[in-house]
């Protein structure tokens, strides 16, 4: 079937008396034109059906004409064809085979690989879906650790506003955790002559003598680079699974400094100092102490590598600063230990070389004995006999 429309495009306004007949009697009957006759009014419209209704495997070829009364004889031509379809298949069956299929009393073994970019607990969801049965899910729970030490020295933050304000936030917490068991367990009598006993302390400023704080800003600052890495890596996991540079990068976050001074050594003599490296995470760490740093600045330490420390096993790590060798004023060092796939931590190693110097000097029957530095300067007069 085929439509088309007709105008009356007549100026002026006169009506329009059409009809139609097919010229060609054969093959005539298989065509049908709807509707035959009409009137259209001036600017009217009108839509005409042609339809072909052919026996099989017959063609037809007539010429429609539209006789417009007091007018023109307009030719349509139509033809029209009547076959029938037919299609042929290569094959009319597909066996696709068993795809991921476990024999009768076999089993598959099913790895599932995640990496938890954040520290802490972890939940996720798998769903397994076999044949037409409904989907089975499997979870996926764990806690996530990463490696980690802690020193017996206090960190210097000073001028850091990140750390200043990271510290400031765990102690407030700290305190107000510590106030709301403190009024669970105590009388209002009690929680009174205690703060009568109290005695404020006040930490040197930029100083975080407190492991537990320590450890806690560790995490967080562990955590803050993850979730900055978060989009990074799950651009990652379409694909493949994240590489492991980009799985270190999230450990090698940068940590305040441990500082440890031994102060005034006078020169010639050897100080040393006794640390204490804990492992407070819940798995086993390794860590390389970076020797080579000290070469040359008089200190010292007793060891250089330690393989798989237990959880909550500590080390003792002994810093000697010999000054036989230095000259005098001050020594500032820093010493870096590496932990295996875990962040870096930096030791702060600092020393001031004093040199004693004794010099005489006297007129007639006073003498004076002087020391330098001037901070040591002493005087006396001998009696002569």
């Amino acid at each position: 079937m085929r439509r088309f429309k007709i105008r009356n495009g007549e100026e002026p306004a006169t009506a329009l008396r059409e009809s139609w007949d097919p010229a060609q009697p054969l093959g005539a009957e298989a065509f049908s034109i709807l509707p035959q006759s009409g009137v259209l009014q001036p600017g009217e419209r009108q839509q005409v059906s042609f339809t072909f209704s052919g026996h099989l495997n017959t063609t037809a070829s007539v010429t429609a004409l539209c006789h417009v009364e007091g007018g023109p004889t307009y030719e349509v031509g139509l033809t029209g064809e009547a076959s029938y379809l037919s299609y042929s298949l290569s094959q009319r069956e597909i066996n696709c085979g068993f795809q991921g299929s476990i024999a009768p009393g076999g089993k598959q073994v099913l790895k599932f690989f995640y990496m938890p970019g954040v520290p802490g607990a972890f939940s996720r969801t798998f769903q397994l879906k076999v044949g037409g049965l409904d989907p089975e899910n499997i979870c996926l729970k764990g806690e996530t650790f990463f490696p980690m030490i802690s020193v017996n020295l206090p960190w210097n933050i000073e001028g850091n506003e990140k750390y200043e304000q990271l510290i400031k936030h765990l102690q407030q917490y700290s305190q107000r955790k510590k106030s709301v068991e403190q009024k669970k367990t105590q009388t209002p009598r009690t929680q009174i002559l205690k703060m009568e006993n109290v005695k404020p302390r006040v930490p040197d400023s930029g100083i975080v003598p407190n492991t537990q704080l320590q450890i806690k800003m560790v995490t967080m600052l562990i955590e803050e680079a993850a979730l900055e890495l978060q989009e990074m890596l799950i651009s990652h996991l379409p694909n493949s699974f994240p590489d492991k540079e980009l799985c270190q990068s999230l450990v090698k976050v940068e940590l305040p400094e441990y500082v440890l001074d031994m102060g005034t050594v006078r020169k010639g003599y050897t100080e040393r100092r006794t640390l204490m490296i804990t492992n407070p995470g819940r798995m086993p760490v390794s860590f390389q102490v970076d020797v080579s740093a000290l070469q040359g600045t008089g200190f010292r330490v007793n060891l250089d590598q330690i393989q798989s420390l237990p959880h909550r096993h500590t080390i003792m790590l002994e810093v000697c600063f010999e000054s036989a060798h230095r000259a005098r004023g001050d020594v500032d060092v820093l010493l870096p230990i590496e932990v295996a796939k875990g962040p870096t931590y930096n030791i702060r190693l600092r020393a001031t070389v004093l040199e004693l110097s004794l010099h005489l000097s006297g007129q007639g029957l006073e003498a004076r004995l002087e020391f330098s530095p001037p901070a040591l300067k002493m005087g006396w007069t001998p009696q002569w006999r």
